[in-house]
């Protein structure tokens, strides 16, 4: 018997787990460390991370998730328009990008600024 099933058991309790995946999700790969160093070639649905200490968000200009380094590999999913970035350079930018760090293993929003 399975470990977590065995101490699920013996608590007397169960686990339950829930996974809502929208069309994009589902259509894409699931994103590991093991296939990052196979995948990370810029280009499609890879990028690179272009900026030191990065927040990423849970939501376009919303809370931290995680701190993205620059030349962290990341999936692609999706690109919106949101709250306004002042770059590094000076520019503003109003693009936020859906991805998943490979070396965190975190998915979240990152400013236009640093792709």
């Amino acid at each position: 018997m399975p470990l977590r099933h065995f101490a699920a058991t013996a608590l007397g309790c169960a686990m339950v787990l829930s996974v809502t995946a929208t069309s994009a999700d589902a259509a894409s790969p699931t994103p590991t460390r093991a296939t990052a160093a196979q995948v990370c070639t810029p280009g499609g649905p890879n990028s690179v991370i272009k900026g030191t200490n990065v927040t990423m968000r849970d939501t376009p200009g919303g809370r931290w998730v995680g701190t993205a380094q620059n030349g962290d590999c990341v999936y692609w999913y999706a690109a919106i328009s949101g709250p306004s970035a002042v770059c590094p350079d000076g520019r503003v930018s109003h693009v936020w990008h859906d991805v998943f760090n490979y070396r965190l293993l975190v998915r979240g929003w990152v400013s236009d600024c640093f792709f």
